[in-house]
């Protein structure tokens, strides 16, 4: 089965709003309902648990490519405060 970014989204959103506990019952669901596969986009093939677990990695991989950007150069002219000094210490 081939991987849509949109299905990615559409599943856990259906497996939060319908408040299914596990993967494993929104991957059952998803196989006796055409009606919930269309909505996600899955057409004729309901998706496995892997596939659920393997989204997981992508996005987590994702988030952490997102997250180490280095340190923006704007903030090189902010001035670090005094360690004997806070923010509020002028109010």
């Amino acid at each position: 089965m081939v991987n849509q970014p949109e299905w990615d989204l559409r599943a856990p959103m259906l497996h939060k709003l319908m408040q299914i506990p596990y993967v494993k019952d929104l991957v059952k669901h998803l196989r006796r309902k055409l009606y919930l596969r269309d909505v996600c986009g899955y057409g004729d093939r309901a998706p496995c648990e892997a596939q659920f677990s393997q989204m997981k990695r992508r996005i987590g991989a994702a988030r952490a490519g997102a997250n180490s950007h280095e340190k923006s150069p704007a903030l090189d002219s902010v001035p670090d405060l005094p360690d004997n000094q806070d923010e509020n210490s002028g109010l």
